[in-house]
């Protein structure tokens, strides 16, 4: 049906669509100082109100109220804020932007081996991190150093529970969102609430007996021992990063534990992840519009006879399962876990790789790239990087490599090629209607290998966290697929591009 709408008036709806996108993403940082840091080896985005900047200053942002209110007044409470595994300090950022415009001063960072640091993880040290992001933060001239609280997810949360727990004199709050188990008691971390989504039922369990262990629910905030858990519908473990739900719970256990800052409230609510969809759809709907880039009733009259039938449907849902079991073997002589030196992105590159040789030898007669294709390749690459990497850097992923990455990023793309090229083959013509039936398929059985991979390589349970991803990755590329239609250019540029989204989202090790 969309195929059946004027180019032109693609091209408007996607330009559009892009600069409502644009707009969305800008407004965030409205009346907000943000300073990017990097010191003593923190990497760390900080925001405050502007108000707050020119008080600290001593200048008349509302000179009445300034005199109004005593020095310390004029401070802001701080909140730092530590991301969970595999994410970085661009994916928190819908907390800080929520808790700054409600007039707290807010430090996300980057975790060693994540991010944009360029230090491999250290598990043991995650507590000490905390604690010289929380020193960062003090030294801001808006905060008041006495009164500061720790905000984390998942492995964050550990983190911020663990750091708290030891200096409960330091932190007058703590909000742990997707917990995992950690050292708590009656009486440390002083004023802590729990969040997990319903639909994460490991985080939830384990957020219930955090609960039980801390002495249960109360509101005794004066003592230090108020208790609370916070239930987030609908919400899975990364979906939870992005719910007003979430992000306004933790506003209110804030304002309960410091009083609500001096502040106007903006009503500021989170809304950069849609601003970034709309923003990657309307590039894509801006390419659709374009002239096609190859005659693609000839190509794909020309690639029937590359596929094997019916061998072909097998290899769309068995490949994956066999790379699974192959994985499992490997692993028994070589830890999956430290591939290519990031855990869980380089076991997923090798699995690619596996399930991709299988998908070519089962379902296709494979023939070699020709120069146009590799053109092809590098071109839609640059496409996939700008529109949707470029934008995501903004919103929620750490999409510029440091060195120590970027020399990763040829190989797992050169592993990630086999599978595209594969699938691209197969689904053959560029209809709608044909490639969503293709990407159903294709999607079901990569989540069916990736949890057999679980099953097989406990080691690997992080994956399982990331299978709700596959289904929505592989819609965006399918559907950039159709308009390329030519098996081997696809397959450059969609793994290249998927390799770089490994390269960018697991953390070094050393």
């Amino acid at each position: 049906m969309f195929q059946r709408v004027p180019p032109l008036i693609r091209l408007v709806a996607g330009v559009a669509a892009v600069a409502v996108g644009g707009l969305q993403i800008g407004c965030a940082q409205r009346g907000l100082v943000i300073r990017h840091l990097n010191e003593q080896g923190v990497r760390a985005i900080y925001m405050v109100q502007a108000e707050a900047t020119a008080l600290g200053r001593g200048e008349p942002a509302g000179a009445a109220r300034a005199a109004e209110q005593p020095a310390a007044a004029i401070r802001r409470p701080g909140v730092v804020i530590a991301h969970g595994f595999a994410g970085s300090r661009k994916l928190m950022l819908g907390y800080a932007y929520v808790l700054a415009h409600a007039g707290y001063a807010v430090l996300a960072f980057d975790f060693s081996g994540h991010g944009a640091s360029r230090r491999p993880l250290a598990r043991e040290r995650l507590g000490d991190e905390v604690e010289r992001a929380a020193d960062l933060l003090a030294r801001q001239p808006e905060v008041d150093a006495t009164r500061l609280a720790l905000l984390g997810h998942s492995m964050g949360s550990a983190a911020v529970l663990r750091a708290a727990a030891e200096h409960p004199e330091r932190y007058l709050a703590t909000i742990a969102i997707s917990p995992v188990p950690a050292p708590v008691t009656p009486a440390t971390p002083r004023n802590l609430q729990l969040q997990a989504g319903t639909w994460e039922p490991g985080f939830s369990q384990s957020a219930r007996a955090l609960l039980a262990a801390a002495g249960g629910p109360n509101r005794q905030f004066v003592a230090g021992r108020a208790r609370e858990l916070v239930m987030i519908a609908g919400a899975e473990h990364l979906s939870i990063l992005f719910r007003d739900a979430s992000h306004e719970g933790a506003v209110r256990w804030l304002d309960e534990v410091f009083g609500p800052p001096v502040t106007e409230r903006s009503g500021y609510r989170d809304r950069r992840i849609v601003g970034w969809l709309l923003l990657v759809l309307g590039c894509v709907a801006t390419l659709a519009a374009a002239r096609p880039l190859i005659d693609r009733a000839r190509v794909s009259s020309r690639r029937a006879y590359l596929v094997r039938r019916p061998w072909h449907l097998l290899a769309v849902v068995a490949s994956p399962l066999l790379a699974s079991a192959a994985c499992a073997l490997i692993h028994r002589w070589w830890p999956l876990q430290r591939f290519a030196g990031l855990p869980v992105g380089g076991a997923l590159g090798l699995w690619l790789l596996i399930a991709g040789t299988l998908a070519l030898l089962l379902g296709c007669r494979l023939r070699g790239p020709s120069g146009r294709d590799l053109l092809r390749g590098a071109g839609l690459f640059a496409f996939l990087w700008l529109a949707v990497g470029l934008s995501a850097d903004l919103v929620w992923l750490q999409w510029t490599l440091v060195p120590e990455r970027l020399w990763r990023w040829p190989l797992l793309g050169l592993a990630c090629v086999p599978w595209f090229v594969a699938t691209e083959t197969i689904q053959g013509a560029p209809e709608a209607r044909s490639r969503a039936g293709w990407w159903l398929l294709q999607s079901a059985g990569q989540v069916a290998g990736l949890l057999l991979l679980v099953a097989l390589v406990p080691e690997l349970r992080l994956v399982s966290l990331l299978v709700p991803l596959v289904p929505a990755i592989g819609a965006l590329l399918v559907g950039v697929g159709s308009r390329v239609n030519a098996p081997w250019g696809y397959g450059i540029g969609a793994g290249l591009f998927f390799g770089w989204l490994l390269s960018c989202s697991f953390p070094l090790l050393g």
